[in-house]
């Protein structure tokens, strides 16, 4: 597609801009670390949430249950990426 770019790189970095953010709040606040899995499911179900309202919004309907989506402690801080 002519004009278009991948979007895929613009996730990546929002997900790295997020991560960096995450490793500053856990270097100030070490106790917060152990909080990390109980915030990513509240998260996950909030993310879930507006990826149905947003694809909704496109009369879209997702390829997959948004309930079966979920990632671990060890996703989110390291170096794993969706789809991959």
């Amino acid at each position: 597609m002519t004009g278009t770019t991948e979007p895929r790189s613009g996730r990546r970095e929002s997900i790295q801009r997020q991560r960096n953010e995450i490793e500053r709040l856990l270097a100030d606040s070490p106790s917060l670390r152990r909080t990390v899995g109980d915030v990513i499911e509240v998260e996950t179900d909030k993310a879930r949430r507006l990826a149905a309202l947003s694809m909704a919004g496109f009369a879209e309907r997702p390829k997959v249950s948004l309930e079966s989506l979920a990632c671990s402690a060890d996703q989110v801080l390291g170096d794993w990426f969706p789809g991959e």
